[in-house]
């Protein structure tokens, strides 16, 4: 308490100051600590936060589809056929094996050719039979 009884100084772990101060308010369930019930400074243990996003509130480890490996920061590293961005794991076109971003493929399926980063079916190219 402040002196004089006119509010919460610091509050514990997962709460936040109200607004006038007077009491503290719990956070979300997914942060550790937190500016507001909307906003996590930092998240709990099994869940994530994606640096620079508009989006304030932490995500749970177990709602990153294909991430083979998550920190706090988000996903680290992505199963096969997906790519990394913003620190989640994404699609790849569905005609690459593996890829950097939505438009670099780094291997392609059965029947595809790589051609300037792009996967193109081998009837597209002229004069090829196979």
């Amino acid at each position: 308490m402040m002196p004089l009884n006119k509010g919460c100084f610091r509050c514990q772990d997962g709460y936040h100051k109200s607004v006038d101060g007077r009491t503290c308010t719990q956070c979300d369930i997914s942060c550790k600590t937190c500016l507001d019930k909307n906003t996590c400074l930092t998240c709990n243990d099994t869940y994530y936060m994606i640096p620079d996003s508009t989006y304030q509130l932490c995500k749970p480890f177990n709602e990153s589809i294909g991430c083979l490996n998550i920190t706090q920061t988000g996903c680290i590293k992505c199963q096969e056929g997906m790519y990394l961005e913003n620190y989640e794991c994404q699609t790849c076109p569905i005609e690459c094996t593996s890829c950097t971003s939505q438009n670099s493929c780094q291997s392609c399926q059965n029947e595809y050719v790589l051609k300037e980063q792009k996967c193109i079916h081998y009837k597209e190219i002229e004069y090829c039979l196979k």
